[in-house]
C-alpha cells in the first residue's frame, strides 16, 4: 500500500488477481483501481476463439485457414499467450505474406505433448497400425518415455470416456467444459472424437492402458515392445467390432 503512494518513477508494477472476481470493498482494490489501470484478462470465448486465432495470425503477418485453426487449437489449446508464442513461431517458418499450411503446423506443434497423444488417439480411432508405430517411432527418436505416453494416451481416453457419459447423461457442451475444467472448444472436439468410440471401447482401452503401464513397472516386458503390442491390441480390438 505504500508503494502505492510513492511508486518507482522508473519501473512498472504488474500485479496479477488470478481470480474470478476480485473484492472491491478491500482497501487495496479500491487503491489499484484509482492510482493505476486495470485490466479485466477473461477466458477466451468459444463463440470467439477463431476470430481471436484469426487476428493473431493477422497481427504477424500470416494468413490462417479454419482447418488449420481447428488444428492449431487440438494441439496447443486455448491459453491466449501460448497461441501468441505459437503463432509468432509458425509466422517466422513460413515468412510475413505467407499462409500456414497444415504440413506447416503439423512439423511446428508436434512437440506438445498432448499432441502426441492425440495423433495417437487418432490413429487407434482410425484403426491405422501403422501411422499410430510410425508416430511411437518419431517420438523414440525424441526421447519420449513410453511410460509417459501411455499416461498421456490413457488421460484422452479417459476424458473421452467422461465427455460420452455425461452426454449420456444429458449434459450440454457447456455443462460438460464447466464439469471437466475444460475451455468449452475443447469440449467440442472431444464431443466429436468420443462418437467414434463405445463406452466399452473406451473402457477396455483405459484397461489395457493400465494392464500395460504395470507391465513395464514390474519389468515383465521392455518398455518399446510393450508399447508396440498395446497399440496392436488397441487396433485390433476396433478391427474385430466393425
Amino acid at each position: 500500500m505504500n508503494y502505492l503512494d510513492n511508486p518507482a518513477p522508473y519501473s512498472i508494477l504488474i500485479v496479477i488477481a488470478p481470480y474470478d472476481k476480485v473484492d472491491e470493498r478491500k482497501k487495496v482494490v479500491k487503491k489499484l483501481k484509482k492510482v493505476a489501470k486495470t485490466v479485466a484478462c477473461e477466458p477466451l470465448k468459444e463463440w470467439n476463439i477463431k476470430e481471436v486465432i484469426q487476428k493473431v495470425a493477422e497481427e504477424h503477418g500470416v494468413r490462417i485457414s479454419d482447418e488449420v485453426i481447428d488444428y492449431f487449437i487440438s494441439e496447443i489449446g486455448t491459453n491466449l499467450m501460448i497461441i501468441h508464442s505459437e503463432m509468432k513461431k509458425l509466422a517466422l517458418y513460413v515468412g510475413e505474406g505467407n499462409t500456414i499450411r497444415m504440413q506447416d503446423a503439423e512439423i511446428l506443434l508436434s512437440s506438445q505433448e498432448n499432441s502426441s497423444a492425440l495423433k495417437l488417439v487418432d490413429a487407434i480411432m482410425a484403426n491405422n497400425l501403422a501411422k499410430a508405430i510410425d508416430i511411437t517411432k518419431d517420438l523414440e527418436k525424441m526421447n519420449e518415455d513410453p511410460i509417459a505416453l501411455i499416461s498421456l494416451v490413457a488421460s484422452q481416453f479417459r476424458s473421452l470416456l467422461h465427455v460420452k457419459l455425461l452426454k449420456e447423461q444429458g449434459y450440454t457442451q457447456q455443462q460438460m467444459a464447466g464439469q471437466l475444467k475444460i475451455h468449452p472448444y475443447v469440449a467440442k472436439l472431444a464431443m466429436t472424437r468420443q462418437t467414434k468410440f463405445s463406452t466399452n471401447e473406451l473402457k477396455e482401452a483405459i484397461n489395457l492402458l493400465t494392464e500395460t503401464d504395470v507391465q513395464i513397472k514390474t519389468g515383465k516386458m521392455e518398455k518399446s515392445l510393450a508399447f508396440e503390442l498395446l497399440l496392436y491390441q488397441l487396433i485390433k480390438k476396433r478391427q474385430t467390432l466393425i
